[in-house]
């Protein structure tokens, strides 16, 4: 197969294409995930305090359900759909930018937030 130079062009056109039109749903399908993940650590730190019986519910001990509430309400903003203003002089690649580096950001986040909440459970179990 010979490909000439308009051959590559248009795949790459196609191929920056579907980038950008999947990039909503990237962020869906991290969302997704990353609700999962916090949900599945509030249940087992849950489950872990249950088993102990000398466990008593104080402020110190009920913190990292918090960290773990703050990381299920940034997963749940990644699966939140955005509007965007799209007109004719638009440029889409910033558009896209712009969305990866929001998504970025609050995946970044998240992961500070749940590892600071890994942390308080594990300092509240041991």
């Amino acid at each position: 197969m010979n490909l000439k130079g308009e051959d590559i062009s248009e795949a790459l056109r196609e191929w920056v294409k579907s980038d950008i039109t999947e990039s909503a749903k990237t962020s869906y399908d991290i969302g997704k995930f990353l609700f999962t993940v916090a949900s599945g650590s509030i249940g087992i730190l849950a489950s872990l305090q249950k088993l102990d019986p000398a466990f008593k519910p104080t402020a110190w001990t009920l913190l990292p359900y918090a960290s773990f509430a703050f990381a299920l309400l940034l997963s749940l903003n990644l699966v939140i759909p955005r509007n965007k203003q799209v007109g004719g002089d638009t440029d889409l690649y910033d558009l896209h930018a712009k969305e990866i580096r929001f998504v970025t950001q609050r995946i970044w986040t998240w992961f500070f937030i749940w590892f600071s909440g890994v942390g308080l459970s594990l300092w509240t179990l041991l």
